[in-house]
């Protein structure tokens, strides 16, 4: 007998055999695992006997610290450790080395507590407190600890009372920092008494009400555009300085955007910023600003009172060594009604550019600028720099 070989069909023999051998390794890799840390063996995150799935996460693991918390807790991180989102619902720490998530990082349960040490995390965003609700859900940036986000960092997205603390010699650097996302998030807060910096915007109070950031003694915050009161909603909002190495912004900042009843209190603190906006759109009224006990205030251009309706915005600079330097133009009334500058006890302002004291004809005419107490002073540095009442807005303006 005599066998014929066609040597195209041994080479497609030979090519579903090799198929055939390789498709169970790539069924292995399926996308989008869940994997929940037990602990059951060390505090490893490189053991597989911590993981519900008897494997260590990789990239398309979503991993989470479950509830209630696992014995081993305090996890230590391996040496390039891995995962695609992180969500978290106990009490966990991470230590050590470094994780990095390809999709986001979420703290989602009432009382739930990341603590982060002497590691760096990086993700594209991360929120505290995704579901509403009351509770405290909270992230602390401990010694050492790097947090990286590409995009927003989150804090009460949708609830109340949830928390950032980024601690001495913690650090956050992310494009945004939102605090109070939504109408009904409320009492979130963020306290820096390390680093925190963003490159696009820290808003407090997006839309939500009562939500603070404390930049507390040796912090220092750097951002490109800061708004404190942004939406309608954005009510009751604070800022408050405390730290002498204090708050650059590099862009604009506005105090009351929409939001009514916002503050920035600069208490012995510094804070640096381009133009400032304190009253800016309508509806945009009673903000406040204080400069006292020795803080000081570096603005460019400054408006109290922009847009008609931004009424009874008030700045206050009280007190001795409190100091308002303003580089640029002053309004107080741009276009709004009631709005004052108060400088008392001592307080300073110093402005290179011209003042006006109500400035549009819409004015109602009762904006105003006051002196008094020993050693309290209104500066005009520049050479041609005019104090004008009343500009074209009608009369009452002092």
């Amino acid at each position: 007998m005599k066998f014929k070989f066609n040597s195209r069909s041994v080479r497609n023999a030979s090519l579903a055999f090799s198929l055939a051998i390789t498709l169970p390794a790539f069924a292995v890799l399926s996308p989008n695992t869940e994997s929940t840390w037990t602990g059951s063996s060390s505090t490893s995150w490189n053991v597989v006997g911590n993981w519900s799935t008897s494997l260590v996460p990789v990239t398309t693991t979503n991993v989470t610290l479950a509830s209630p918390a696992a014995s081993n807790s305090s996890i230590a991180l391996s040496s390039g450790a891995v995962a695609k989102g992180l969500t978290v619902y106990a009490d966990y720490s991470l230590s050590g080395n470094t994780l990095t998530l390809s999709d986001r990082l979420w703290l989602d349960s009432i009382g739930t507590d990341l603590t982060l040490t002497n590691t760096t995390v990086t993700a594209p965003s991360a929120t505290i407190g995704v579901t509403p609700g009351s509770g405290t859900d909270g992230l602390s940036i401990g010694a050492g600890a790097t947090l990286t986000i590409a995009g927003t960092v989150n804090v009460g997205y949708d609830g109340t009372s949830h928390q950032l603390t980024v601690n001495p010699t913690g650090s956050v650097s992310a494009a945004s920092l939102w605090i109070g996302g939504s109408s009904v998030a409320s009492g979130n807060s963020t306290s820096i008494s390390g680093t925190l910096s963003t490159t696009t915007s820290l808003i407090v109070g997006y839309a939500g009400p009562s939500n603070s950031l404390t930049l507390a003694t040796g912090g220092t915050l750097n951002s490109a555009q800061g708004i404190i009161g942004n939406a309608a909603t954005a009510d009751n909002n604070s800022v408050t300085v405390n730290s002498t190495v204090g708050w650059t912004n590099s862009g604009s900042l506005s105090i009351g955007l929409e939001g009514a009843g916002n503050s920035l209190s600069v208490s012995g603190g510094k804070v640096t910023t381009a133009g400032l906006i304190l009253g800016e759109k309508s509806g945009a009224s009673n903000n406040t600003l204080n400069v006292t006990a020795g803080g000081t205030l570096t603005s460019s251009d400054t408006r109290i009172g922009l847009n008609s309706g931004s009424d009874s915005n008030i700045a206050t600079v009280s007190g001795a060594n409190s100091l308002w330097t303003i580089n640029g133009t002053l309004r107080v009334g741009s276009n709004g009604d009631s709005n004052q500058i108060n400088i008392d006890s001592g307080g300073k302002v110093s402005a290179s550019g011209n003042v006006f004291v109500g400035y549009l004809s819409s004015n109602s005419g009762t904006n105003s600028i006051t002196v008094s107490g020993v050693g309290s002073t209104l500066e005009l540095t520049g050479v041609l720099t005019d104090l004008v009442i009343g500009g074209n807005s009608e009369l009452g303006n002092k």
